[in-house]
């Protein structure tokens, strides 16, 4: 089969997911992302970094499974997780095998840290020391500097210009990770992009499954 290119939009009506799917019969890949508004915007003002901290804790620990075990599953199945943070959104992309064989467990892989995170205790306290002595040594470079310089000065006013610090990210906790988490990781504003060797109703069952265990609402 030739590949098509039109792109269908679904909701899902038990959660309010927004969906986006198209259908790519080309190579027998399937990729997934999942995008919340939950960036670094969204962090409160005196605990900057705390939008990126949730995110990159989300896959360090979900549904029985630690670190270790969620990126052994994904690499058994040929599957990769990714993800990014930037100044309004939040996402979580999955490429794995189209075959069910694959797909299915890679998706509840997928589902267990999207809708179980962990934020475990040991994990949250050296990442946050990781993090802290990551931004120390960028604070001294001149890139980061008159970065920094500049967003602060073109939006004084607006969390645009307001930047993670050391200081901030020692006031964040992990009750602040689990409560940005089930503040920012809601169903309703979810969204959902699915491309790749899958019919539509396998992909409306894709992002049913995804997004029914999250934390309800926008």
């Amino acid at each position: 089969q030739t590949a098509t290119a039109a792109v269908v939009v679904m909701r899902v009506a038990s959660s309010g997911a927004n969906v986006y799917f198209v259908e790519n019969r080309a190579l027998p890949i399937l990729d997934v992302q999942v995008d919340f508004a939950a960036g670094s915007a969204s962090d409160p003002a005196d605990k900057t970094g705390l939008a990126s901290m949730t995110h990159a804790l989300l896959d360090m620990g979900a549904a029985g499974m630690d670190e270790n075990a969620i990126s052994t599953r994904l690499a058994d199945l040929g599957a990769q997780l990714s993800g990014s943070v930037s100044a309004d959104r939040a996402s979580l992309s999955l490429r794995t095998l189209s075959a069910p064989a694959s797909r299915e467990p890679a998706l509840k892989v997928l589902s267990a840290v999207l809708s179980t995170p962990q934020f475990p205790a040991a994990v949250f306290e050296r990442e946050k020391a990781r993090t802290i002595a990551a931004l120390k040594e960028a604070m001294t470079r001149p890139d980061t500097i008159a970065s920094r310089a500049f967003w602060a000065a073109l939006y004084p006013q607006h969390p645009y210009g307001r930047h993670t610090t050391p200081e901030s990210l020692t006031r964040i906790t992990k009750d602040d990770l689990e409560r940005f988490y089930r503040t920012h990781y809601r169903a309703g504003g979810a969204v959902v992009t699915i491309v790749g060797d899958l019919g539509r109703a396998e992909a409306e069952a894709v992002a049913t499954g995804l997004t029914a265990s999250l934390p309800s609402g926008r």
